[in-house]
């Protein structure tokens, strides 16, 4: 018997995309492109994690800076930058775990609920999982392929809760398909999160030669409690402002419509920080 697909991960990450997303998020798209040329005085702009650039500007970000580059692991919608001279795309991945190591995890969970199922003990499929996934994140191989202070302005916005939010919502779909929880694998991921968000962080502010603006939702409109990787990033910015005192700092707070049809709004922080 066999409790799921094994294409898990895959069916999971067809859920990212948000169909009509582009046309659903305008207001979205021109407060943070607002935010983004009126903090940011031309140069270069490195936007990390700018997907299918639903939530930016890109023309009107390509009139503002005289080089423009995109940094994603999947490949964006190349229309929306068709005859932009200045915009160049870059792919990498900030967290460094394969498309084919999720699969993989996905093929060894289900053998092990398979080989398991009469004598299924949830701790035990716990400990199980977070073994597994030590060992992804121990051979994870980060590509943020910049080197110091390269660009004048880092541009990341929205993307701290994703860079390690897929294990997480496996696991979640397997405590939903196996009606047991064990909340142990979601304080183990969230401990991941605070390694792992911290250094993505120290090499935004790396790579940004003179400002950077970084987004991260402080909450899901209508809910209480955090959102995991942007949780750790609102920390970590506030610990930097305060650490090294930096002056200028700007705070804004907006709405991202994330799913309108199922009523996800976010509240949005964006830190626009002089470096």
């Amino acid at each position: 018997m066999r409790l799921m697909n094994i294409s898990l991960y895959d069916q999971l990450k067809e859920l990212t995309n948000i169909p009509g997303a582009y046309d659903k998020w305008q207001q979205y798209r021109n407060e943070l492109t607002d935010i983004i040329i009126e903090e940011c005085h031309g140069g270069s702009v490195l936007i990390v994690g700018a997907g299918q650039c639903n939530d930016i500007d890109i023309a009107k970000i390509s009139r503002h800076f005289e080089k423009v580059t995109l940094f994603d692991r999947e490949s964006p919608d190349n229309s929306l930058a068709s005859g932009l001279d200045n915009v160049t795309y870059i792919y990498g991945d900030i967290l460094g775990i394969s498309d084919d190591s999720y699969r993989k995890l996905c093929e060894e969970v289900q053998d092990y609920i398979a080989f398991n199922m009469n004598r299924f003990n949830m701790e035990a499929f716990a400990d199980r999982y977070i073994s597994l996934i030590e060992d992804m994140y121990t051979n994870a191989c980060p590509d943020i392929p910049f080197t110091s202070n390269s660009y004048d302005n880092v541009v990341c916005v929205g993307v701290h809760s994703q860079v390690n939010n897929m294990l997480a919502w496996m696991w979640e779909a397997y405590e939903s398909a196996l009606g047991q929880h064990d909340k142990r694998v979601h304080q183990y991921i969230s401990g991941q999160n605070n390694r792992i968000i911290q250094s993505f962080n120290d090499r935004l502010f790396d790579i940004a030669g003179k400002h950077i603006i970084i987004g991260a939702e402080q909450g899901r409109a209508g809910t209480n409690g955090a959102v995991e990787g942007a949780h750790q990033c609102i920390l970590d910015i506030q610990r930097r402002i305060n650490e090294y005192s930096y002056i200028d700092v700007n705070l804004a707070l907006i709405d991202w419509p994330f799913d309108i049809d199922r009523d996800i709004v976010y509240k949005m922080m964006i830190a626009s920080v002089p470096v």
